[in-house]
């Protein structure tokens, strides 16, 4: 369990990162940690709308 939070707290982090690959994969690591693969975008969606996919996570992150 504080394995999973502590890759969760990395994933989350990188959201914020300034690559957009980081960014994707973060998104995508998070959404397989925690099971929401309706999150876990094709690149090709995420970079069409990555917005909704890193305010999403970041909502997730402020809530869970």
């Amino acid at each position: 369990q504080m394995r999973l939070m502590e890759a969760v707290d990395g994933l989350v982090i990188a959201l914020g990162d300034n690559d957009r690959d980081v960014r994707y994969q973060a998104v995508i690591g998070l959404a397989q940690l925690i099971g929401q693969n309706q999150w876990a975008p094709a690149i090709g969606t995420f970079e069409n709308d990555e917005q909704k996919y890193l305010d999403h996570w970041k909502e997730w992150a402020r809530t869970r």
